[in-house]
């Protein structure tokens, strides 16, 4: 039986870490799922009605060919994650996620989520006196297809 391999294994984003993004606990990611799911979800996915987001695609912040992330970061800011200055890479349970710089992180996701497929999940977190504060609350969906949804 071969061991599952973690998606922070994977040479795209191993080379964030040596590069300098932090490793999300798997106890905090953990956390992060119980948070998950102790919230009311519906049937067909969504959140119930006292969950309001912000919806984009992420093509439309291309000008150019280029990605806009200042347009990007600028539309997070109109969000809850807005007062984060990093964005968690959520995976699953029992596996460590990323934690990048919010701009890097929203010009990356495709990237980041490339081998995890299906709505995807990140959340907020900002240093604080040498170690991350993390904001569940402050989350995003992705879904895979361009569509990010940021609650506010």
């Amino acid at each position: 039986m071969s061991k599952r391999v973690n998606y922070i294994d994977y040479p795209h984003l191993k080379a964030w870490i040596d590069c300098g993004a932090s490793i999300l606990s798997v106890s905090d990611s953990n956390a992060f799922d119980d948070y998950l799911s102790s919230l009311e979800w519906k049937i067909d996915g969504g959140l119930s009605e006292e969950f309001y987001f912000i919806e984009n695609k992420l093509s439309d912040f291309e000008l150019d060919g280029f990605f806009d992330s200042i347009a990007a970061v600028k539309w997070l800011d109109g969000s809850k994650i807005g007062g984060d200055s990093h964005i968690v890479f959520w995976y699953v349970r029992g596996q460590p996620g990323l934690i990048c710089d919010k701009e890097f992180a929203i010009k990356n996701v495709d990237v980041a989520y490339w081998r995890a497929p299906g709505k995807r999940v990140m959340f907020g977190a900002t240093f604080v006196d040498g170690k991350f504060k993390l904001s569940f609350d402050d989350f995003l969906i992705y879904s895979g297809a361009d569509k990010i949804s940021a609650l506010v």
